[in-house]
C-alpha cells in the first residue's frame, strides 16, 4: 500500500466510504468523525454529526459492558496496534440493538505511530434477527417433537395396557366358557347315565 499514489489511496478510501459505515476514534475511544452511513445505521440524523464528536465509543455499548475489563482490554489492544474483526452488538441512539460486521483498525502515521482507530462496519442486524428467529423456531419445533414423542410413548403404554386387559378378559372368558362346557358335558353325561 505504501507504493500506491495518494490519488489511488484516496479513491480506495472513497470506495470504502460510499458503501460502509465508518467512524474514527482517538486512542482513548473518543469520536473524531464518522460518515453519513454510520449516522443513519445508528439512528442519528446528518446534523447530529457535530454533537457526536468528542463523545466516547461507550455510548454505543451497554453500560455493563462499558465498565467491564473486557472493554478496557479491547481499547488497550487497539492502542497496542491490534485490530479486531467480527460481529459486534452495539446500541443505537434509541437504545435498540444493532449488529455490525466490523473491523477496528489502528491507523499509523508516517512514523509508524498509532494515531487513531478507524472502524469499518456493515449493518447485519436483519441477518442476526433472522438467525435468532430460525433458532427459536428450531428450538420450538424440537420441543414439539419431544412432546409428540412423549404423546406417542403414552399412547403406546395405554395401547399395551388395553391389549393386556383385553387378553386377561379373553382368557377369563375362555376359562368361564370351558367351565360352562364342562358343567354341561357333565350334566349330559350324568343325565344320559353313561
Amino acid at each position: 500500500m505504501k507504493n500506491l499514489s495518494k490519488e489511488e489511496l484516496l479513491s480506495r478510501l472513497e470506495a470504502i466510504n460510499r458503501s460502509n459505515a465508518i467512524i474514527y476514534f482517538d486512542l482513548d475511544g473518543y469520536i473524531l468523525g464518522m460518515n453519513s452511513i454510520f449516522l443513519t445505521a445508528m439512528g442519528y440524523q446528518e446534523e447530529d454529526h457535530k454533537q457526536l464528536i468528542g463523545k466516547h465509543h461507550s455510548i454505543f455499548v451497554s453500560y455493563e459492558y462499558s465498565k467491564s475489563d473486557e472493554y478496557k482490554k479491547f481499547w488497550e489492544k487497539l492502542r497496542e496496534g491490534k485490530f479486531f474483526e467480527g460481529e459486534f452488538e452495539r446500541k443505537k441512539i434509541d437504545g435498540s440493538p444493532i449488529y455490525l460486521q466490523a473491523t477496528y483498525n489502528p491507523i499509523l502515521n508516517e512514523s509508524n505511530v498509532i494515531t487513531k482507530v478507524m472502524k469499518i462496519a456493515t449493518d447485519i442486524t436483519e441477518t442476526i434477527n433472522s438467525k435468532n428467529k430460525i433458532n427459536a423456531l428450531s428450538k420450538d419445533l424440537q420441543i414439539e417433537l419431544e412432546k409428540s414423542q412423549h404423546l406417542k410413548n403414552s399412547i403406546e403404554i395405554e395401547k399395551n395396557a388395553a391389549l393386556n386387559d383385553l387378553d386377561i378378559i379373553i382368557k377369563k372368558s375362555q376359562s368361564e366358557l370351558i367351565k360352562v362346557i364342562v358343567k354341561v358335558a357333565l350334566s349330559v353325561i350324568v343325565g344320559v347315565g353313561v
